[in-house]
């Protein structure tokens, strides 16, 4: 059995110090200090920290087949609180962060904001430019096409394509997170990944999520990708993680 992320997060980070808004934790084997949203429970702050170090781990993102290496251009598909790019940013080339929820958003900017290769993109990824809804109570709220609440806070929208094929910037690494709504930012995509072909990981335990779909279009544009899927979310059923590269 997994011990407890909260038994396993001390071992890989130690709490510093705290102010108002954030606490600031040391990591082990890197330099300078993370901060994470004092107002957000440190339950999330060790699942973060267990996921982000243990290899065997499901939600892990690098297998050898797709490794970040040297000189990369990653794309951080909801980087949430920015432990991803805390990992990454000092080896790769450039990262950019998009990530809609305000709490994140403020986070990844304390974080960030002096590193000439990060860039912080506040907005939701979906299969076109417009507008999306994220209910305020929740760090893992899944986007909604229309508000069910008035306290919902509205987001933009915008797609890969509009942010990367549209501009030619040619991508190495595809990372994404987003609460079920990866089908719908692979639909908006697809050019990207047709001109880049990066390595591509995606969590796929959301409720009603098909990996085999995500397979189908990426392959739709590029027949040479290879594909391997692991893990099981015990309630859903899904996949919790799938691995892609040519």
């Amino acid at each position: 059995m997994t011990p407890r992320c909260e038994n396993i997060a001390p071992r890989f980070s130690e709490r510093k110090h705290e102010d108002d808004q954030y606490v600031y934790y040391s990591i082990e084997g890197f330099d300078g200090l993370f901060s994470y949203p004092k107002e957000l429970p440190y339950h999330n702050f060790a699942q973060v920290i267990s996921e982000g170090f243990l290899k065997y781990h499901w939600h892990y993102y690098e297998i050898p087949q797709t490794k970040i290496e040297e000189g990369d251009v990653v794309v951080d598909c909801g980087s949430a609180e920015g432990f991803f790019v805390f990992k990454h940013a000092t080896h790769c080339k450039h990262i950019y962060c998009i990530e809609p929820l305000p709490v994140f958003s403020r986070a990844l900017h304390k974080l960030y904001d002096d590193s000439k290769n990060v860039t912080i993109i506040q907005a939701a990824l979906s299969d076109k430019v417009s507008h999306l809804y994220l209910s305020p109570s929740s760090i893992s709220s899944t986007c909604r096409l229309v508000s069910a609440d008035e306290r919902d806070i509205h987001v933009k929208a915008v797609t890969l394509d509009s942010l990367f094929a549209a501009r030619s910037i040619k991508i190495d690494y595809l990372k994404a997170d987003l609460e079920g709504f990866e089908e719908m930012m692979i639909a908006g995509g697809l050019e990207t990944i047709k001109m880049s072909k990066p390595k591509i990981v995606i969590t796929t335990y959301h409720q009603g999520q098909d990996y085999r779909v995500l397979i189908g279009l990426i392959r739709g544009v590029v027949p040479e990708y290879k594909y391997l899927v692991k893990g099981i979310e015990e309630n859903v059923g899904n996949p919790v993680m799938l691995h892609m590269w040519c």
